[in-house]
């Protein structure tokens, strides 16, 4: 039996969705060799899925790419930890 979602928060997700691509258009890959139109580079980590989970969420929630909360974090540790 299909999960009935309330209408308001179906279209609340979808429209986050939506602008969650409407951003990511932007930065759409130039070539492939995985370069993209804003410099960065593709990198691949592991992470537990509950921690994949609630980063994603949170991305959909503040409305930013979770590369960027990614990329975020890691400038922030740097900081904190070069000698």
């Amino acid at each position: 039996m299909p999960v009935l979602v309330p209408t308001t928060l179906r279209a609340s997700f979808l429209e986050r969705k939506v602008l969650s691509m409407k951003q990511a258009e932007g930065l759409k890959k130039t070539s492939r060799s995985g370069d993209r139109a804003d410099g960065r580079k593709q990198l691949l980590v592991y992470m537990k899925p509950a921690l994949v989970t609630e980063l994603k969420k949170a991305a959909l929630d503040h409305d930013v790419a979770a590369f960027e909360i990614v990329e975020q974090a890691v400038k922030d540790w740097l900081q904190r930890n070069q000698r």
